[in-house]
């Protein structure tokens, strides 16, 4: 007798799922920091409570749905990978796999796949919301990754973080600035222990 292979397709229907820039509609600083906060749970899901661990690889404001309650849902996953929990938790690739602009600078050299590249890709994303600028965004200078701007405007030239916020979110959202700087703290944080 022979062997069959079997598949099976889950399909997950809700009334809407959209991108995150798929229509170009203002969203206040609440939808916004309930979608990063949602996705920031997906992502401790497939790292933590999922075993073997999951890595993504892939992630980005695109692969990110968004319901009707501006709701997370971490999207794509063709290029996630299972982690050995064994001896080493990580893994190495034989390419890089990832979108430009979200690969953290560490996965680039060693290829090495760990939980801590889709961290950095998530720190990505939290500028993109606070920014309302993709990683390699014309309004940014030409060459510049976002992680350099931020870091330059902020660091170098001693700007206030208000300077590079969204101006529009800026202006609608009032006195909610000090939770966008405690989001803007935890980028850094982000960053900077996922390499």
């Amino acid at each position: 007798m022979a062997k069959q292979d079997c598949c099976c397709l889950i399909t997950l229907v809700t009334e809407f799922i959209g991108l995150l820039h798929e229509k170009r509609v203002f969203l206040d600083w609440d939808a916004r920091f309930n979608i990063i906060l949602g996705a920031a749970q997906g992502l401790a899901y497939l790292h933590h409570d999922c075993s073997p661990p999951i890595v993504h690889r892939d992630i980005k404001t695109n692969n990110i749905l968004v319901g009707p309650q501006f709701e997370a849902f971490l999207a794509d996953f063709g290029l996630a990978k299972l982690l050995n929990t064994s001896s080493d938790t990580s893994r190495a690739s034989t390419i890089i796999a990832g979108s430009y602009g979200y690969i953290a600078p560490e996965y680039g050299y060693s290829l090495r796949i760990t939980e801590k590249s889709d961290v950095y890709s998530y720190g990505i994303v939290l500028l993109e919301v606070l920014t309302g600028m993709e990683p390699t965004d014309s309004r940014i200078p030409e060459g510049t990754h976002i992680v350099t701007w931020v870091n330059q405007e902020l660091r170098v030239k001693h700007k206030e973080f208000t300077t590079i916020l969204d101006q529009q979110l800026l202006l609608r959202s009032g006195t909610q600035t000090q939770e966008m700087l405690q989001v803007l703290g935890w980028h850094y944080f982000v960053l900077t222990h996922a390499q």
